[in-house]
């Protein structure tokens, strides 16, 4: 798939993932359906029965995206925003979360697919964390600076998709241990149980991290580091587990600690590949995520009332998003915030896409009520927001950007076509004593037309070279308001 994608398809390679996914799960389908004597949807049923699929991913699939999400995001580059990001991110999940599975939850039981019950509300809730963390894309970034979007955006948005990332694994735990100790622990029992889980998780990854990160800065081997980059992922894993802590939170900080104060510490060789180990960790890890989630939808029976609740689930989870976003920039600013673009909700929220993260929290579930509704609707949702919004994002960006740079392009123009023409009369002036006396008989007076002349002429000059515009080229300049990330 990688290669065709390189050659014939001009895709992100997790979306062309995504797709040959979605292509393959329709295939055993059709098979299954088609042909007899080849029961293709009995052996899938078998095969995840017998394989420990949430375990493992849980213990390690989960931690390893967190993990290469994190190498490919410098928390540098967030500057002074670490406020608005924490804001968003924070208060933005914890919303989104109880409004999705809020609304999830009362549609259900108007229609009469669920009975109204405590743990059927645990499981929307616990919905509502999966499809609340966001992936951090190459092709968002690119996409942003090919609209020629303000830096803040991007930042903001790498910033937010990190932590979200963070704060829905977080609440993805407390849910969970909620609905997994329901009538076996007390209240206290459990949120014991959480904070070591978060806590300990947090304190162990950054411990580790410091460790193989002073280890790593004294090591002159690209390859070596790369060992130990894996190594450390794989260490931190087995004391969170063995510690009965959080591993996906251990390797999150983890990722975070190593890339932000050791990173640029190495040598640039060791930087390189480990940009390119990680990179294609997290698209390898979140293919293979998205098609087994394909592969277990394909070996549940077809309901209606899952097949609703997916459909319902995509336009919830999109408009709970924009709707929770544009409250929070609103107050943001209400609050004496620093002003942002008026479309930045817009595009936090197309450019939210949910990916490897989300597939690999709803694989690690439990096998209890409700899995398969999870299932399908994080399917639902994450075939959405690759396909969809990811094919979409240049258009929508460049639609939500490229006017207002339109619009300064062609009032600079008419500006310099103005002072063309004024040039061109006070040197008509010069040249004309009879054209000169006609102008003084209508009451222009030459030396004030040639005195706006060179006026406008200044005024060109210190806004042209240094501001939207270099050199009278009409490429839009990236000042400090829009320079790419």
């Amino acid at each position: 798939v990688g290669f065709l994608n390189y050659h014939k398809v001009p895709f992100p390679v997790s979306i062309s993932l995504s797709l040959c996914s979605l292509a393959l799960s329709l295939s055993l389908i059709g098979i299954d359906g088609l042909v007899v004597d080849m029961p293709i949807r009995t052996f899938v049923v078998n095969l995840l029965a017998r394989s420990e699929f949430a375990e493992i991913i849980l213990d390690f699939g989960v931690g390893f995206i967190l993990f290469a999400a994190a190498m490919e995001s410098d928390i540098r580059t967030m500057g002074q925003r670490w406020g608005i990001i924490a804001y968003l991110s924070v208060f933005g999940v914890f919303a989104s979360v109880v409004l999705v599975g809020g609304s999830l939850y009362g549609i259900f039981i108007g229609f009469g697919f669920f009975l109204p019950s405590w743990h059927n509300f645990l499981i929307c809730l616990l919905f509502g964390s999966i499809v609340s963390s966001t992936d951090s894309h190459r092709f968002v970034l690119d996409a942003l600076t090919s609209a020629n979007a303000p830096a803040s955006i991007s930042a903001i948005h790498l910033g937010e998709s990190l932590f979200n990332d963070g704060v829905s694994v977080l609440l993805f735990i407390i849910f969970k241990k909620v609905i997994d100790a329901v009538g076996e622990e007390t209240v206290e029992n459990i949120w014991q149980d959480v904070a070591r889980d978060i806590l300990g998780g947090f304190f162990i990854g950054v411990l580790v991290a410091m460790l193989f990160g002073q280890m790593m800065k004294q090591v002159r081997q690209p390859n070596l580091n790369t060992l130990l980059s894996i190594v450390l992922v794989l260490d931190v894993t087995m004391i969170a587990n063995r510690l009965e802590s959080s591993a996906p939170m251990a390797c999150a900080a983890a990722g975070l600690v190593l890339r932000g104060y050791f990173f640029e510490k190495l040598e640039r060789r060791s930087q390189q590949e480990l940009d390119i180990i990680w990179v294609f960790t997290e698209s390898t890890l979140s293919g293979v995520f998205f098609l087994l989630i394909g592969f277990t939808i394909v070996s549940l029976p077809f309901s209606m009332p899952t097949f609703f609740a997916s459909l319902v689930a995509i336009p919830i989870v999109m408009i709970i998003r924009y709707a929770t976003l544009n409250v929070l920039l609103s107050a943001w600013g209400a609050f004496g915030g620093d002003a942002l673009h008026k479309s930045t909700a817009a595009v936090l929220t197309w450019g939210g896409i949910r990916g490897g993260a989300s597939v690999a929290l709803a694989m690690s579930l439990n096998n209890y009520e409700g899995r398969e509704t999870i299932f399908s609707m994080t399917y639902a949702v994450v075939l959405f927001s690759l396909i969809v919004q990811g094919l979409s994002l240049p258009s929508v960006f460049h639609w939500l950007y490229l006017p207002e740079q339109y619009k300064r392009r062609g009032s600079m123009k008419m500006a310099a076509q103005k002072d063309e023409m004024l040039n061109r009369l006070v040197g008509a002036v010069e040249n004309s004593p009879q054209l000169a006396a006609l102008l003084e008989s209508r009451g222009i007076d030459t030396e004030s037309l040639s005195r706006m002349s060179e006026h406008s002429e200044s005024d060109s000059r210190a806004s042209s070279p240094a501001g939207s515009f270099k050199g009278g080229s009409s490429t839009p300049s990236m000042d400090s308001d829009h320079r790419p990330a």
